[in-house]
């Protein structure tokens, strides 16, 4: 697992680019593809420390 801050992710400044682009079209544009958001969530549960985790997480970053 890699450790990656919460503000990392918000920022869309992780180490994979395929992911930071995902977040960026969520943030700028608020919606992605649904291959990518499935790629997005998978990754954000490879993460974190729990599924409950990465769900809430996941709410939250799509949510915002």
């Amino acid at each position: 697992m890699t450790s990656i801050r919460g503000d990392q992710l918000e920022k869309g400044l992780t180490h994979d680019e395929l992911w930071n682009a995902a977040q960026w079209e969520m943030v700028h544009h608020g919606k992605m593809h649904g291959f990518m958001r499935m790629y997005w969530a998978k990754k954000i549960l490879e993460w974190t420390e729990s599924p409950q985790q990465a769900l809430e997480v996941s709410i939250y970053l799509n949510d915002k």
